[in-house]
């Protein structure tokens, strides 16, 4: 594979069958942000796809994420703030303008200045963790929209935001399915070495 290659370009290489079977965009049913590792869900055919991509858009598929933010929030909190794009500004923040949204944090260990949270998302916006997170003055750590660098800060090699865990009714025979994906080396790595 070519440096650079993509997940679609993976998936044509390793798994032809799923372009055979006419399954849409690679079978690939959610994104993550560029930056974000973890749990990924790509259906084999079109009728797997279209069953996945409904549950999602039904909140029907549990997801929860870890994230090792600037500061340390006060326990567990749930975030209600409306998420969108300000006028002239790509960057998706809370505004009045926005659609509903609605995130869980609960902090699972301190350090001096950071705090590793797990966060659920009860909607699904798109940078809904991350605009939610900055609002109550939590960034993700290295996240390249809300948490610029700084001098003094410690400063991740890439935003440190990872897709733990997702959880759904298996499409083909409606028992509970549950994947979990643990945090990379440099994620760890990075948590580590805080103070």
């Amino acid at each position: 594979i070519q440096p650079g290659a993509n997940l679609a370009a993976l998936l044509q290489l390793l798994r032809p069958v799923i372009l055979k079977a006419g399954t849409p965009r690679c079978g690939i049913v959610h994104r993550l942000d560029r930056q974000t590792s973890g749990a990924l869900v790509v259906a084999k055919d079109p009728e797997t796809y279209e069953a996945l991509v409904r549950a999602f858009k039904e909140r029907l598929v549990e997801k929860t994420y870890r994230a090792v933010v600037r500061g340390v929030p006060p326990g567990a909190s749930r975030v209600q703030a409306p998420i969108g794009r300000v006028a002239g500004n790509r960057r998706i923040v809370v505004t009045p303008m926005g659609r509903n949204a609605e995130t869980s944090f609960k902090v699972l260990s301190k350090k001096k200045a950071a705090a590793l949270v797990e966060a659920k998302p009860l909607t699904g916006r798109t940078h809904q963790i991350r605009a939610h997170l900055a609002y109550i003055g939590h960034p993700v750590m290295g996240d390249p929209e809300f948490d610029p660098p700084a001098s003094g800060k410690a400063v991740p090699a890439r935003m440190m935001l990872h897709a733990w865990r997702l959880g759904f009714a298996h499409p083909a025979n409606g028992r509970p399915a549950l994947f979990v994906a643990e945090p990379p080396a440099d994620f760890k790595r990075f948590w580590k070495s805080l103070p």
